[in-house]
């Protein structure tokens, strides 16, 4: 006759015991989350969004040489990430990408990333002026819509 040691089952026992409190735990965690996520989606389709950008990356005299020296492969990275011809790249210094593509990529991202929110207001260029942002701020409060704001100035 064999003989079961008492710990087998009590191992046995605690580990199922575990198991349950951290599926239980995950689950419970998960939907707490979840309705957490439905509460504030709700919400954030009540919300504007306005987004500014209007910078130059604060490219460098350096960062501007190295692009001049590395411009034929830069170009390529470019027209593929601003998914534009690279003969469109031509003549221009590096500020003057960014401003051209850069800005209209990073409002591009920005905005797919806020699916969530009732309006997306984006100002680049010239729309990112101190005035129109300051008559935007009173327009969409004057609708009575709550903003969250996104500088990348």
């Amino acid at each position: 006759m064999k003989l079961i040691s008492p710990w087998k089952n009590k191992r046995k026992i605690i580990l199922i015991v575990i198991l349950v409190f951290l599926v239980g735990g995950a689950f419970f965690w998960r939907l707490n989350n979840l309705l957490a996520e439905v509460k504030f989606a709700t919400s954030l389709r009540e919300r504007t969004l306005l987004i500014v950008i209007e910078n130059d990356f604060g490219v460098s005299s350096e960062m501007e040489k190295y692009y001049e020296k590395y411009k034929n492969l830069a170009d390529i990275f470019f027209s593929f990430i601003f998914k534009v011809n690279k003969r469109d790249l031509n003549g221009k210094n590096l500020a003057e990408v960014i401003d051209s593509y850069g800005e209209d990529y990073l409002a591009g991202r920005f905005k797919s990333a806020a699916k969530g929110y009732g309006k997306v207001v984006i100002l680049t260029d010239e729309k990112a002026s101190y005035n129109n942002f300051k008559e935007t701020l009173v327009s969409l409060n004057d609708e009575g819509k709550i903003i969250d704001i996104l500088l990348n100035i």
